[in-house]
């Protein structure tokens, strides 16, 4: 269940982020934050995984690994949540 809900936090964190990135004028920052979430969709391995990723495979990994951190603290993970809506 916890595994679930981690992968539920990134998936809604990812999203959010790419929502306020999608005004942003920084091109590059969007594209590869839409990798990021077509990893996390395309790898459930990634996705469901509570693990930090070696980032040295894969340089998204960076990203993966700061959205677990996010998404497995509840205090952290609503904070961040509020300030991605008020943006």
């Amino acid at each position: 269940m916890f595994r679930l809900k981690v992968a539920f936090r990134k998936l809604r964190l990812q999203r959010k982020q790419l929502k306020n990135l999608r005004t942003d004028k920084n091109h590059a920052r969007y594209s590869e934050q839409q990798e990021v979430l077509r990893l996390l969709l395309g790898h459930p391995s990634v996705l469901f995984s509570t693990e930090r990723k070696d980032t040295s495979s894969n340089h998204l990994y960076k990203y993966v690994n700061g959205l677990l951190v996010t998404a497995k603290n509840d205090k952290m993970y609503r904070y961040t949540l509020r300030l991605l809506e008020n943006e």
